[in-house]
C-alpha cells in the first residue's frame, strides 16, 4: 500500500511538474508574441502581421467566438499599451480591428452569455477608445437583452448617469 501511495504522489508531482512547464512555456510564448507584434504595431506598417502574431498565440481553437473574443482582447490591451507609449494614434486602428473581432465572436457565439459578452466588449472599445457614447449606449443595451445578468446592464446605468450630469451641468441655450 505504501509503494502504490509513493507511486502515486510521484505520478502526481510529475504531471503538477509538467503542467507547470507548459504553462510557463505557454506564458513565455504569448510574452514573445505581444512583444514582435508591439514591436510591428509601432513601425505602423505591419498591422496584419502583428495581429496574426497576437492570434496565433490564442489558446481557444482558431475562428471560434472564444477566439474572436480572445483576439479582440489581445488587440485591446496592445491598443492601450501603445497609448501609454505615446502612440495614441494607433489605439484606433486597434480598437476598428477588435471591433471586427467582436462581431465575429458576437455572430459565432452559441450562448447568449457569450454574446453579450462580445457586445459589452465592443461597447466598452467604443466608449473607451472611439469615444462613441452612443454606440457604447447601444451596445451595452444590447448586451443587456441577450444576458440580463451580465454586467452590461451597469455599464448602461453608468453612462446614462454620466449624460444626466453632463446634461445637467450644460447650460439652458437663451433665446
Amino acid at each position: 500500500m505504501k509503494i502504490f501511495r509513493l507511486l502515486f504522489c510521484s505520478c502526481a508531482i510529475l504531471l503538477a511538474c509538467s503542467t507547470f512547464a507548459q504553462s510557463e512555456n505557454r506564458a513565455a510564448v504569448r510574452k514573445q508574441a505581444v512583444d514582435d507584434a508591439k514591436t510591428l504595431f509601432l513601425a505602423g506598417d505591419g498591422d496584419e502581421q502583428a495581429e496574426r502574431k497576437l492570434t496565433d498565440a490564442n489558446q481557444n481553437p482558431r475562428n471560434t467566438a472564444e477566439w474572436h473574443l480572445e483576439s479582440a482582447n489581445e488587440l485591446l490591451q496592445m491598443a492601450f499599451a501603445l497609448t501609454r507609449e505615446g502612440k495614441p494614434e494607433r489605439a484606433g486602428d486597434l480598437a476598428r480591428r477588435a471591433l471586427q473581432h467582436t462581431r465575429q465572436a458576437a455572430n459565432r457565439a452559441d450562448r447568449p452569455a457569450l454574446a453579450a459578452a462580445a457586445e459589452e466588449t465592443a461597447a466598452f472599445i467604443h466608449e473607451r477608445l472611439l469615444g462613441d457614447y452612443a454606440a457604447a449606449k447601444a451596445g451595452y443595451q444590447s448586451a443587456t437583452q441577450r444576458h440580463p445578468q451580465g454586467g452590461a446592464a451597469r455599464e448602461l446605468d453608468r453612462l446614462n448617469k454620466l449624460q444626466q450630469e453632463a446634461d445637467r451641468r450644460t447650460p439652458a441655450p437663451r433665446g
